[in-house]
């Protein structure tokens, strides 16, 4: 069984299928149809546009005014799962931390022929565990200090500043870069 906004699309489908396949049929030199058309298809897209935003404007309000109700709630939980998360990395960071003098503790013994003192120190090692039911992901971030040094492969075309050149008519050329002429149809008014 079909709603009514089912079959209202339904029919709006139908309407723009079958003056689509009227258009097909209509011969290339006929301009003057062409650009009626065109100004019928705009007026057709915003009548249904608004037909269809009529039927979600309540819908996004509601779910607007979901999204504000639970907003708090989340927000909470988010600071919450912050401090957890930073929780158990300072504890990781200052066992890694014990682990390491404890390393170099037992690496400076054995190097002095203390063998007791290198195995007491290795007994120090402490496993660098996660929360049950998680795991640690490493990842890096970088920023640049010196643009100079930045290998080519790491560089990138500035897309905007390209694009903004491309908008005179024709381009001037930049070596390495093709511009292709590209056409749309756009309506007056």
């Amino acid at each position: 069984m079909r709603t009514d906004t089912e079959a209202l699309a339904v029919a709006e489908v139908s309407r723009a299928t079958d003056f689509a396949s009227l258009l097909a049929r209509v011969s290339p030199e006929r301009q003057d149809l062409f650009g009626d058309a065109l100004a019928f298809i705009a007026e057709q897209r915003k009548r249904v546009t608004e037909m269809r935003d009529d039927i979600l404007r309540p819908l996004r309000e509601a779910e607007a005014a979901t999204r504000r109700a639970f907003a708090p709630a989340l927000a909470t939980l988010d600071s919450a799962e912050a401090l957890a998360k930073s929780r158990i990395l300072a504890y990781r960071e200052a066992v890694a931390r014990r682990n390491a003098e404890a390393q170099a503790a037992a690496a400076n013994a054995a190097r002095a022929g203390d063998m007791a003192a290198a195995e007491a120190a290795a007994r120090t090692l402490v496993p660098v565990a996660v929360a049950k039911g998680h795991h640690v992901r490493e990842s890096w971030t970088y920023r640049v200090t010196d643009p100079a040094l930045v290998p080519r492969a790491f560089l990138c075309v500035d897309d905007r500043a390209v694009r903004e050149h491309a908008k005179r008519t024709p381009p001037e050329p930049i070596p390495g870069i093709v511009f292709e002429r590209n056409e749309r149809i756009w309506r007056n008014g």
